[in-house]
C-alpha cells in the first residue's frame, strides 16, 4: 500500500495486515482502505470491552491507541454504540 509512511503493511493470507508496533498513524490510510477492513476491528473491541474507550483495559488501550486518536477515528468511520449495522 503506496500510502503507508513507514511501511507497516505486511502481506498475509489473502489480506494485508498492520503491524500496530510500526504504525504511527492509521488514520492515514483509512481513505485507501476498505472502511469494512477497519470498522470490524475497532467495533469488536469495543464490543469485548462492553464500549469502554479509556482506562484500564478500555479499548483504546486493547488497540494501542490514545484514546482521543480512537473517539477521532470512531467519528470518521461513523462507528456508533447504538449503530444497528
Amino acid at each position: 500500500m503506496d500510502v503507508c509512511p513507514v511501511d507497516c503493511f505486511h502481506e498475509g493470507e489473502n489480506m494485508l495486515v498492520i503491524d500496530p508496533e510500526e504504525c504511527i498513524d492509521g488514520g492515514v490510510c483509512i481513505p485507501e482502505c476498505p472502511v469494512d477492513a477497519i470498522v470490524p476491528d475497532i467495533r469488536r473491541t469495543l464490543e469485548e470491552t462492553n464500549w469502554k474507550i479509556s482506562g484500564g483495559g478500555g479499548a483504546a488501550e486493547v488497540l494501542g491507541l490514545n484514546p482521543s486518536t480512537l473517539r477521532a477515528r470512531m467519528r470518521k468511520l461513523g462507528i456508533k454504540r447504538f449503530d444497528s449495522s
